[in-house]
C-alpha cells in the first residue's frame, strides 16, 4: 500500500474503534440522556395505575381499563397481581423501555418497569391506550426475575462460550479485511470511486449475537454499514454484536484478480505498482 493508502486505513481504524471505545466507557450517561425522550404522559399514567394495583385499589384500576377487558376474569386477576406485587415498597423504580405506536386515532404505548425489592425484583410491562387525550390500560403483565436487567445485561467475559469469541473474532476480521480492501480502492485510478469504498465498506445479510444469552439470529434481508457492528437499545438491554457478509469487497477482489490475469494473458505484468487501473477494466471484468 502506498502512503496515502496507509492513511486512509489509520483513518477507518480510528473512526470505528474511537467512537466504539467512548461508547463502552460512557454507557450510562448515554442512555440516561436517551430517557429524556420517554413519553413522560404515558409514564406518568403508568406509574399511577401500577400503584394503584399495587396498594390493592382493585376497582379504581379496572376502570381504568379499556371496555373490553373489564371482565370477573381480570377483576380476579388484578387481585392476585395485586397480593403478588403488595408485599413491600419498591426501593427502586426504573423505566427500563418503551415503544410507541400510533394507529388512526389509537396512539399504543408499551412500557416496562422494573420494581426492586427487598425480597424481589420485578419486570412489569403495560400497555396504554389513548384515544383523543384520554388513556386507558390494554393490558398489563408482572413476571419474577433473579437479577436486575443492568446487570444481567453487563457486558463481561466471565463464562462465555466459542460462539461468543468466535463472533468477536470473525468481526474484527471482517473490519480489518474490508478497510484493508477500501484504502487498496483508494489507491487506485477508477470512476466513482467513493461509491466503490462505500460498497466495499458495506454487507448484506445479517448475523447477530446476543451478548447476554448467547443467541445467534440471522437477517437474510439487510444491509449495513460498516461491516460490523455492536448495539444496545437502553442501559437495562442486551448487547448486540452484529457483522455483515462482505459482498462489496470480494467482488472488488475477484474482479482485481479478473484484471491480473487478463494482463497476464496479454503479456503484462498485471497492474502497474502505482495500481493505476481504469474504470472499464473493472466494468468488464
Amino acid at each position: 500500500m502506498s502512503k496515502k493508502s496507509k492513511t486512509i486505513f489509520a483513518i477507518l481504524l480510528l473512526i470505528i474503534f474511537v467512537p466504539t471505545f467512548f461508547i463502552f466507557s460512557n454507557t450510562d450517561i448515554l442512555f440516561k440522556n436517551l430517557y429524556r425522550f420517554a413519553p413522560k404522559e404515558a409514564d406518568e399514567f403508568s406509574r399511577d395505575y401500577i400503584d394503584l394495583v399495587r396498594m390493592g385499589k382493585i376497582a379504581e384500576a379496572e376502570e381504568l381499563l379499556i371496555q373490553e377487558a373489564k371482565t370477573s376474569e381480570t377483576f380476579k386477576q388484578l387481585e392476585d397481581t395485586s397480593n403478588y406485587i403488595t408485599s413491600q415498597e419498591p426501593y427502586k423504580y426504573d423505566l427500563v423501555g418503551w415503544n410507541i405506536f400510533t394507529s388512526g386515532d389509537i396512539k399504543r404505548s408499551t412500557l416496562s418497569y422494573q420494581l426492586q425489592m427487598e425480597d424481589r425484583i420485578l419486570l412489569v410491562n403495560i400497555v396504554v391506550n389513548e384515544i383523543d387525550n384520554r388513556k386507558q390500560v390494554y393490558g398489563m403483565n408482572v413476571q419474577s426475575i433473579e437479577t436486575p436487567l443492568e446487570v444481567l445485561n453487563n457486558l463481561t467475559f466471565k463464562d462465555k462460550s466459542t460462539v461468543h469469541y468466535s463472533i468477536i473474532a470473525i468481526s474484527l476480521g471482517l473490519i480489518l479485511f474490508t478497510f484493508y480492501t477500501a484504502a487498496r480502492c483508494f489507491d487506485m485510478s477508477i470512476k466513482k470511486k467513493w461509491l466503490w469504498m462505500l460498497f466495499i465498506l458495506s454487507g448484506i445479510g445479517e448475523v447477530n449475537l446476543n451478548w447476554t444469552n448467547g443467541t445467534v439470529f440471522l437477517k437474510l434481508i439487510s444491509f449495513g454499514i460498516p461491516i460490523a457492528t455492536v448495539s444496545k437499545t437502553s442501559l437495562y438491554a442486551p448487547w448486540i454484536f452484529s457483522f455483515y457478509l462482505p459482498v462489496g469487497a470480494v467482488i472488488f477482489w475477484h474482479r482485481l484478480y479478473k484484471i491480473n490475469k487478463k494482463a497476464k494473458v496479454d503479456g503484462n505484468s498485471g497492474i502497474q505498482e502505482d495500481h493505476r487501473i481504469s474504470t472499464d477494466s473493472i466494468s468488464e471484468a
